[in-house]
């Protein structure tokens, strides 16, 4: 399995949520396992999930626009679409999320029609951190969660339209 470009953003289906639903990462990156009832979460279309498959078809990641990623605690009150991804386990950590993230953030520019995004990502996630900023985010401010909501720190990032 590999990313071939070009990615293709496409609507997600019970196939693809229920294969992301067994997808198992390595720690520290266990916290983003998923389960049975993410993948109800993922096909139900208020929340916004579209798979994310390469050249030939192959699910590659997943992407959710709005809301749904969004983390408990930040200040979402300014004017940006939040985007999220999750990429295979099998592919992580071989410099692939850049590609991943910069066709994540075209789709929303280009189909969505987003003049400004932002992602939200764990602090301690420094690949993730480097892979946003190489597509075309900076930071824009961190923040900490109430110890109720799970007490982590994290980083916001912003990509602006082009001046």
């Amino acid at each position: 399995m590999s990313i071939r470009e070009p990615l293709s953003i496409v609507p997600m289906t019970a196939a693809h949520a229920t294969n992301i639903g067994g997808w198992r990462y390595a720690a520290p990156y266990a916290v983003y396992d998923s389960d049975a009832h993410t993948a109800d979460l993922m096909l139900d279309p208020a929340n916004s999930y579209h798979a994310v498959v390469n050249a030939s078809g192959s699910l590659v990641a997943f992407c959710c626009f709005g809301r749904q990623a969004q983390v408990p605690g930040g200040d979402y009150s300014d004017d940006a679409l939040d985007i999220g991804v999750g990429m295979h386990p099998l592919l992580t950590g071989q410099g692939r999320g850049r590609d991943l993230i910069a066709a994540v953030a075209e789709h929303a520019e280009l189909v969505l029609g987003a003049q400004r995004l932002r992602a939200t990502i764990a602090a301690w996630n420094q690949r993730s951190i480097q892979a946003a900023t190489a597509a075309g985010f900076r930071r824009a401010g961190t923040f900490r969660q109430a110890a109720g909501a799970g007490g982590r720190t994290f980083t916001v990032l912003l990509r602006e339209p082009p001046a």
